[in-house]
């Protein structure tokens, strides 16, 4: 066999191998899933700030609204949550914290625990 037959032979070999990048795989779903916003990014004194958590989990999962803990330099106003919604055979949930930035700079949002 030639040198260039060889190669290209090894090449199909190893792209049909599984894990390789020549191959589609399947993605895993996860169970459940959570992303957070917060609107608007930049804000200035007095403004309203919403954090907001979406939680999107199979119905075989209990998920409660996280406690919005209070943010140096931002004062909390109101929290909720949105109605649940079902599509694709998942749950979606939203909840909700509103503050008022009660001073100037970069401010942090603490981690949130979703029990």
């Amino acid at each position: 066999m030639e040198i260039r037959q060889k190669a290209f032979l090894i090449l199909i070999f190893l792209m049909s191998a599984p894990g390789s990048p020549g191959t589609a795989q399947e993605p895993v779903a996860s169970p459940i899933s959570v992303t957070a916003e917060v609107d608007p990014a930049r804000a200035t004194l007095g403004d309203l700030v919403t954090y907001t958590v979406r939680v999107r989990h199979d119905p075989d999962i209990q998920v409660s609204a996280p406690e919005f803990a209070p943010v140096e330099g931002l004062e909390k106003v109101d929290e909720g949550r949105g109605p649940s919604q079902e599509t694709e055979g998942k749950i979606h949930r939203e909840f909700w914290g509103k503050y008022r930035a009660d001073r100037v700079g970069r401010l942090t949002f603490p981690a949130l625990e979703i029990p």
